[in-house]
């Protein structure tokens, strides 16, 4: 939650009138949606390493059997 709170990226902020006005980014832009897509896509290839790290053991546990 802390980091979709402090996304400055293209934030926007709505008045009493419901108008929208662009915030200006102070400090470094942070955009949480592709900080959340680079987070997804490394668990997903560390996922898949250990996959394959877990198949080759099991074929290595079968020849030495």
């Amino acid at each position: 939650m802390d980091l979709m709170l402090s996304d400055n990226k293209k934030a926007r902020k709505e008045d009493a009138k419901g108008t929208y006005s662009v915030v200006e980014c102070k400090g470094q832009p942070i955009n949480s949606q592709e900080l959340l897509y680079q987070e997804a896509y490394a668990k997903a290839a560390m996922n898949s390493v250990s996959q394959l790290e877990a198949a080759v053991q099991q074929t290595e546990n079968k020849v030495i059997e």
